[in-house]
Parts: structure tokens; sequence; C-alpha cells
């Protein structure tokens, strides 16, 4: 199973849309059956200064079996330590979760 939305890597409508609010995304690709359906997601990376490039099929180059039309490439989150995780937020809160079998699933947690 891929990592998805962890490295550099981002699958799906709902992980791209977070990465680029983010402003993680350096390239974003979108499969061209789906351009006029995600064609607000386009436009905003487009206004974010993102290489927008449209494709016949995401999924040669996704790591998951449902990209959801989208893949963006992007700088990889930061790790940090738990004491300064908890500086940042107050209050503080830790989510420890185990054998995720569904990246999706983890996804919507993290979101």
């Amino acid at each position: 199973m891929a990592r998805t939305g962890i490295g550099d890597s981002v699958e799906g409508l709902h992980a791209v849309a977070a990465a680029l609010e983010a402003g993680r995304v350096l390239e974003l690709f979108v499969d061209a059956t789906r351009e006029e359906r995600v064609a607000e997601m386009l436009d905003g990376a487009r206004s974010a200064g993102v290489t927008v490039t449209v494709v016949g099929d995401v999924r040669v180059m996704a790591h998951t079996t449902a990209p959801q039309g989208v893949v963006a490439r992007c700088r990889p989150l930061e790790t940090v330590s738990i004491d300064d995780l908890a500086a940042m937020y107050t209050p503080a809160a830790l989510m420890i979760v185990d054998h995720v079998e569904d990246p999706h699933n983890l996804g919507a947690i993290v979101r």
C-alpha cells in the first residue's frame, strides 16, 4: 500500500486540495477526462504559481489504485518533535493511529 499524502506525492481530490491549501504543491497533474470537473482547483493552482499538466491518464504516475484523476508533486511534510508540535497548538492534542489498512481512512482522519 502506498503512503498517500506523506511524502512528495499526493493523490486524490481531497488530499490534493489540502496540499494546495497548505502551499505544498509544486506540480499538479490532472487526467484529461477530469479537467472540466476540477477546473476550479486548476485555476487556484495556476494562480498560486503551480505548474498544471493535463495528461492522458494519471494512474501511470500514481502510487495507489484510485488517484481520482489528480496527482500532485509536493514538498515533503517536515518532521517536527512532539514537544515542538505541542508548542504550536494550545490546547495540544495527539492522535496515534495503528494498523490503518485504507489510506483514504488515514487521509480523512488527518484532515
